[in-house]
């Protein structure tokens, strides 16, 4: 089975093509705008994959304070919320017929706003790398991933570096949603004195068959 598109545009800036297809149909118009529907359509279904992805968790660390500072390095987590966790756990069993056998951390990210903030900057608060990790209730941190000595304010995106595997042997622990997501690095300038962060991480999950 072969469907052969030839489209080439015209000065009308319509897009038109011949599209054969069992020798059946002989020639189709399309419009740019139902052309880039057809891709985005074929693109999605050819990029494989039988995960079911979770929606986006936003975790607002609204207080980060000097208390979460100890021995130079900053650590803070926030528990996940279990509920919705477990649901997006359940939506994953409907699909595969069967618990799933593995997740893992498809996308990470946290920004941080100055306005609600007594600093204005991510240097302000780490002097190094800020790591985001995962730890499940009575188990070992996974790290997800790291942001390089960041600055400013934006968000900052975050090159996932954890694996499936690394989340298999609290994978029980993990489905009922017992377990909190964090924030680590080394403490900047803030040591020896009172300031307050409020950083958001937002973190995204996929669920195995």
């Amino acid at each position: 089975m072969a469907c052969h598109y030839t489209f080439k545009f015209r000065k009308d800036n319509e897009l038109s093509g011949s599209c054969q297809l069992f020798g059946a149909l002989r020639r189709c118009l399309m419009t740019k705008q139902l052309f880039l529907i057809l891709w985005v359509v074929v693109a999605a279904s050819s990029c494989g994959g039988d995960g079911v992805r979770s929606g986006v968790y936003t975790l607002d660390f609204s207080s980060i304070t000097e208390t979460a500072v100890a021995d130079g390095a900053l650590s803070t987590t926030l528990p996940i919320n279990s509920v919705t966790f477990k649901e997006d756990v359940d939506s994953a069993t409907a699909k595969f017929g069967h618990v799933p056998k593995h997740m893992q951390v498809v996308a990470a990210a946290f920004d941080l706003d100055p306005s609600k903030s007594s600093v204005s900057g991510y240097e302000q608060v780490f002097s190094e790398d800020v790591v985001v990790f995962i730890t499940p209730t009575g188990g070992s941190s996974v790290d997800v991933g790291s942001r390089t000595k960041p600055t400013g304010s934006e968000r900052q995106d975050i090159g996932v570096q954890s694996k499936v595997e690394d989340f298999d042997s609290a994978l029980t622990t993990y489905f009922d949603g017992d377990f909190v997501v964090g924030l680590r690095g080394t403490a900047g300038g803030v040591n020896a004195g009172d300031f307050n962060a409020n950083v958001t991480v937002y973190i995204q999950f996929e669920f195995l068959e």
